[in-house]
């Protein structure tokens, strides 16, 4: 970092983990049908710089490069046919001791611009992961239960994933009584092994909300609205399903009558709108994403210490 008040800032980390992974006890079935030793040790270097330039009084500019390295989960190294809900699906999973880490190398931009009541922020990724984990069915792997989905699949390191986003915030002042804000984000990734999108990835989403402070001091109401794009990139190798877009509104607000305790209330999902998060997983009878709840309401109180 840099003296304050400096135009130009710099700043980095490094870290180094080392990883020992064991299973006490493995079943025959797992033996036969994985590879490695069930006892592996790795050390993993990360790092990252970053750096600030303050262009003028209203626009700083930013930059950054790291590398990450990400250590195997427990079960994508031992799962001895369990189900993940990390995949979206009831199915089961076979784990791959001899795994390797995966790394990435990042760079990112970004860009503020303060000017009167008005507020930009901008930022730009571009990723790319070697050794990306990630899954495979493997029609030969029998299953562990009878309820399950018939096709059981496989951790394996593929080759290369890439990663491209942008995150987009904008935030006005609309006088002594209105604040307004809206989001702008989206991610596409690319699966180079499988040749289809990286699976789990959200579509383009988005907030637009409205503030209004009342004359009653400590009061407020909130008006917001979410939306997302139909998710049509899916990986369907890995039957990833297809995600309707959506839009939804909320309302809420609070008070805060002492300076030790707040009241507050919401409605949210106004229009009672069905919808799913592209996140959520599969109900494992219907094969439909399960869906966010329904038009609901909520009421709190905030104690202050």
């Amino acid at each position: 970092t840099t003296r304050r008040g400096a135009r130009f800032s710099v700043g980095g980390t490094v870290r180094i983990d080392f990883v020992q992974a064991n299973a006490a006890r493995a079943s025959d079935f797992f033996l036969a049908n994985t590879d490695g030793d069930l006892k592996q040790k790795e050390t993993n270097f990360s790092a990252a710089f970053s750096a600030g330039y303050r262009v003028s009084e209203y626009v700083s500019l930013s930059a950054g490069i790291g590398r990450a390295v990400r250590t195997p989960l427990t079960l994508e190294r031992y799962s001895d046919r369990f189900p993940s809900t990390k995949f979206q699906t009831s199915a089961e999973f076979l784990g791959n001791p001899a795994i390797k880490p995966e790394a990435s190398l990042e760079f990112n931009i970004g860009g503020t611009v303060n000017f009167r009541q008005m507020r930009l922020e901008a930022d730009l990724f571009v990723r790319s992961i070697d050794d990306y984990i990630t899954i495979v069915a493997d029609p030969s792997v029998p299953r562990r239960l009878p309820l399950s989905p018939p096709t059981v699949f496989r951790y394996i390191n593929g080759t290369k994933a890439n990663f491209f986003g942008f995150d987009l915030k904008a935030a006005r002042s609309f006088g002594k009584y209105i604040d307004g804000r809206a989001s702008l984000s989206y991610v596409r990734a690319e699966d180079k092994f499988l040749n289809e999108p990286v699976i789990g990835i959200p579509p383009m989403q988005g907030i637009v909300g409205l503030r209004f402070h009342s004359f009653i001091e400590n009061m407020y109401i909130d008006l917001s609205g979410e939306f997302a794009d139909e998710q049509t990139r899916i990986a369907v190798s890995r039957f990833e399903r297809r995600t309707p877009g959506y839009a939804i509104f909320d309302i809420r607000g609070g008070y805060r009558f002492t300076k030790f305790a707040s009241v507050n209330a919401g409605l949210k999902n106004i229009g009672d709108r069905f919808y799913a998060n592209h996140l959520n997983s599969l109900n494992p009878f219907t094969g439909r994403r399960v869906p966010e709840i329904g038009r609901n309401f909520r009421v709190g109180l905030e104690l202050f210490f």
